[in-house]
């Protein structure tokens, strides 16, 4: 049973569960748990065949920039490792949205191939999010801090970051969700 449900990734899925009580998903109309989207990231990396310890860092790869947490209580809570791994996906604090993410496209570039395989799960999801989004409003580009020229351009960053330091099937899926949301008005 341990190996089917490893403890770390059990532990992640509880915590995530936990940390982010009460935070919803960006959707034009649905008030959707955020815990769907860490436990998606999760199940995304498992899929492309990830460590455990992978999985429970994108199950818990929002938790130092969205919840409070600080990154020494992550690594007590977990280990290490994954207290690290989230560091390297965590945005800097800066309310401007172009500023912030030219800064965390600088990070990122220097950023571990796992650190990258969560990011790219993360925006993986993303895109799958707003395409299911898209399905139930025209306008789905007011969800975000940008218009959609700038969060495509963005995505397409993060990509081209990501693209050749990731497994094959993740990279593959990241670029067709991306060439789907592209397509959209």
């Amino acid at each position: 049973m341990n190996d089917f449900y490893p403890a770390i990734v059990v532990r992640a899925l509880e915590l995530a569960a936990h940390w982010h009580e009460g935070q919803v998903r960006k959707h034009p109309f649905e008030l959707i748990p955020y815990i769907a989207h860490p436990a998606g990231v999760g199940f995304l990396l498992q899929k492309a065949g990830y460590p455990d310890e992978v999985v429970a860092a994108g199950i818990l790869h929002d938790i130092l920039e969205d919840c409070g947490v600080l990154e020494d209580q992550l690594a007590a809570a977990t280990s290490v490792r994954i207290a690290r791994l989230v560091s390297e996906v965590t945005e800097p604090e800066i309310l401007d949205w172009k500023n912030k993410k030219q800064g965390f496209l600088v990070k990122l570039a220097g950023a571990s191939d796992e650190a990258l395989a969560i990011k790219s799960a993360d925006h993986l999801y993303n895109l799958h999010s707003i395409l299911q989004a898209a399905q139930a409003s025209t306008d789905v580009w007011v969800l975000f801090g940008a218009g959609r020229e700038d969060k495509l351009g963005y995505e397409q960053s993060i990509f081209e970051l990501v693209k050749d330091r990731v497994r094959p099937e993740l990279a593959q899926a990241h670029a067709k969700a991306l060439e789907e949301v592209e397509k959209l008005i």
